[in-house]
């Protein structure tokens, strides 16, 4: 299909010419001759690129600018004016375009920053089916509003590039494979396969090759290595492994780096990033010899723990809302959510069962309820008992603060964005904290900067 590029020019004789370039080139051209006309042709066509002209001064024209990059983030936008190069570059910064070209724009020069452009927005298509597809596969959202979990990102970040093997810890039925797979697609690995091998299946008697067959698609090759190479292979609840199965995986993890190591051509090696999780308490296990020490030596190049519910009690509610949106549809369909009287019970409970019993708790009160919102008295009866405690309770050590920082923060956080003209890479450099942490905090607060 021709990519679908919108010019938007209040001279017939420039907007003609170039549409007539673009046509040459193997574009399709929509004309507008001023920034009401180009909305209009945005609402109803899909636009692959924008090349708009800085000569629109009308109040509509002013306002373009702002309303594209609300509308399509990643829409590219290539930006002509009689001006000279350096005020026409600061021009297309300062308003976010992808380029900008003087008149007459020279062909040669308005096809290759096209193609550019368009390459780049193809790339940014390809990152969201990557990112949609990731979050299909995921057992549990990825939420971070509170500390723990801002802070493991952090780390997941750092380590998305990395080959160095991962330990994933955590209490059962935190998401510790979602983390998994998250940093698997977040890398180069992206798009190579994804092995999950529990470790409680496995025996002496099952090898590791074995253990790759049976964990692979049917449809994919039967050279076991050949098709997880250059992908990653998750074994969960590896500490259930036999002593006789850990030491056949140290011996293929000591072989293949070997290998590697030496670069000998003449021999086989695997590209695999290890990762690897437990439930357990990895350093017991270690210390009562129920784990070889040199086997979590080599599994233990980066280590990430997952908190438990009760330790990020902060995400409660963003979870529920991700839960009633991926089952109210086909459980309760006219259910707009739950209260916050609600929500307050749910946060007094300990949640031993983690992310995977709130995903049950959600299915079972969809499946009950006959109402719009979900209240605290409509909530199963045994979520009433002591073990939730009071909602008034004063010393609840989830909500003693909450209103207090969050007015805070989102006060302190609107003043950094106003200081740095909303740049907020240099508004989270202000305030000390990640870009990505700031991200979760925009839209944890609902700040509109």
């Amino acid at each position: 299909m021709l990519a679908r590029v919108l010019i938007v020019e209040n001279d017939v004789l420039q907007r003609e010419t170039l549409a007539m370039s673009l046509s040459l080139e193997g574009y399709q051209p929509i004309l507008a001759d001023g920034a009401e006309q180009a909305w209009a042709c945005l609402q109803t066509q899909a636009i692959d690129l924008v090349l708009c002209s800085l000569d629109i001064q009308d109040d509509s024209g002013r306002e373009l600018m702002p309303r594209l990059a609300r509308w399509g983030p990643t829409l590219p936008i290539i930006l002509t004016a009689e001006a000279d190069q350096t005020k026409l570059a600061s021009a297309a910064i300062e308003r976010g375009a992808y380029g900008a070209l003087q008149k007459p724009v020279e062909r040669a020069e308005l096809v290759l920053l096209l193609q550019r452009a368009h390459e780049l927005k193809q790339l940014h298509s390809k990152n969201r089916s990557l990112q949609k597809e990731v979050e299909r596969q995921l057992d549990y959202p990825i939420v971070a509003a509170s500390e723990p979990m801002i802070d493991l990102l952090e780390i997941v970040e750092h380590a998305t590039d990395q080959s160095d093997p991962v330990l994933i810890t955590g209490e059962s039925g935190t998401g510790k494979e979602s983390i998994a797979r998250v940093l698997h697609a977040q890398s180069g690995r992206g798009r190579a396969p994804f092995f999950v091998i529990d470790c409680r299946s496995l025996s002496k008697d099952l090898p590791l090759q074995a253990a790759f067959e049976s964990s692979r698609p049917v449809s994919e090759s039967v050279d076991a290595e050949s098709t997880v190479s250059g992908g990653s292979v998750y074994l969960d609840q590896v500490t259930a492994l036999c002593r006789e199965a850990q030491t056949q995986l140290l011996e293929y993890l000591r072989e293949n780096a070997r290998t590697r190591r030496n670069q000998d051509p003449l021999q086989k090696s695997v590209d695999i990033r290890w990762m690897a999780s437990t439930s357990e308490n990895f350093e017991k296990t270690v210390e009562t010899g129920l784990f070889r020490r040199d086997l979590a030596e080599a599994l233990s190049g980066v280590r990430v723990n997952v908190p438990s519910l009760r330790e990020r009690r902060q995400d409660l509610p963003l979870l529920v809302d991700h839960l009633v949106r991926q089952w109210a549809p086909r459980l309760a369909p006219s259910l707009r959510g739950f209260s916050e009287d609600a929500l307050t019970q749910l946060s007094h409970y300990s949640w031993p069962g983690n992310l995977r019993e709130l995903e049950s708790l959600v299915i079972r009160t969809l499946t009950l309820t006959r109402e719009e919102r979900i209240t605290r008295v409509s909530l199963p009866g045994d979520l009433l008992d002591e073990r939730y405690g009071e909602v008034s309770d004063p010393a609840s050590p989830a909500f003693s603060l909450k209103a207090s920082r969050k007015a805070f923060e989102t006060e302190v956080i609107r003043a950094a964005l106003r200081a740095n003209n909303g740049n907020r890479t240099h508004a989270a450099r202000q305030l000390k904290i990640s870009h990505r942490a700031l991200l979760y905090k925009i839209k944890e607060y609902g700040i509109r900067d």
